[in-house]
């Protein structure tokens, strides 16, 4: 649900508001060993740097979550998907 609602914050255009939901999220997933959402998190969070203008931040959080998703065999969110493309030409 946290991840969905700081995805819906980055979505509208409020990085800011979306961090703290983040954040809150990947502490949890983090905790109860939830590799996949781990991943789609670490996207998150580099979609919101490049947005921010943070693109050395944002190559790292997406080189990271790419790696990740080959090691366990996600798939990215199908949503956020178009997201990522932005985020990436913003890098």
């Amino acid at each position: 649900m946290l991840l969905n609602l700081g995805t819906a914050a980055l979505i509208a255009g409020d990085p800011g508001q979306s961090r703290p939901l983040l954040a809150e999220a990947l502490e949890i997933a983090y905790r109860i060993d939830d590799r996949p959402v781990q991943v789609y998190l670490l996207d998150a969070f580099g979609y919101r740097a490049a947005l921010s203008g943070q693109p050395r931040l944002a190559t790292q959080l997406l080189g990271a979550a790419a790696t990740e998703r080959s090691h366990i065999g996600a798939n990215v969110m199908p949503f956020f998907a178009p997201l990522l493309e932005i985020g990436r030409a913003h890098v």
